[in-house]
């Protein structure tokens, strides 16, 4: 079973055309009192948190974005992120893995917060990171980390 969840009410009406048209019938989308009801503390074997970003990674596809970053701004991402992942880690089965994604290539929202994730919630990683760097004509800049209880 897929359980799908965002704030974003917007998000999630994209996704519900997405799964219909990829033909995936497992897929159930959550706001956040079902998530509450459906009682699935502890029972998720996967989450992927796709956290909000600075976006940096997207930089060659969005070189006007550069002028909209600041310390500031990446300090509160930082910080919603682990708000993020405190919220959800509950509801991984203990011997579960969670996917932590972003498009930023900033040491600060990735290796920085699987580290301070591994020291604060007794975490480890499954595997080395993935990253990759934007390169023209090429893919974006992303990163993720799988980590396990």
């Amino acid at each position: 079973q897929i359980y799908l969840y965002d704030k974003r009410a917007e998000v999630l009406k994209e996704a519900k055309k997405r799964l219909k048209r990829s033909g995936i019938q497992n897929a159930q989308i959550l706001d956040s009192k079902k998530l509450k009801k459906k009682g699935l503390v502890g029972l998720m074997d996967w989450i992927l948190l796709d956290v909000p970003c600075s976006g940096t990674g997207t930089l060659r596809r969005n070189p006007d974005m550069k002028w909209k970053i600041s310390e500031e701004s990446v300090e509160r991402l930082i910080n919603e992120q682990r708000k993020i992942f405190d919220k959800v880690l509950k509801f991984l089965h203990p011997n579960g893995k969670i996917a932590y994604a972003t498009c930023s290539v900033l040491p600060e929202e990735n290796e920085k917060q699987i580290s301070y994730f591994i020291k604060n919630y007794g975490l480890k990683l499954t595997k080395p990171p993935f990253l990759t760097l934007p390169k023209p004509g090429k893919m974006d800049g992303f990163f993720c980390a799988v980590l396990s209880k």
